[in-house]
């Protein structure tokens, strides 16, 4: 059975434009820098108190 290297051509555009990203979409990022929405619902303090609550909750042998 001969494949048409035409038809090959073809469907590997096809699936090769699936896997294009718009440049002008792209968004970056600097180092060390946090730009998301501040969380309000704990502080600092309160939640290393929640981590380790939870961490004393799972891991008794330590």
């Amino acid at each position: 059975m001969k494949v048409n290297p035409s038809l090959i051509l073809i469907a590997a555009s096809v699936l090769l434009t699936a896997c294009y990203e718009d440049p002008q979409e792209m968004v970056l990022h600097d180092a060390g820098q946090y730009r998301g929405k501040t969380d309000d619902l704990a502080s600092v303090s309160e939640r290393a108190v929640m981590l380790q609550d939870r961490f004393h909750q799972v891991q008794t042998d330590r």
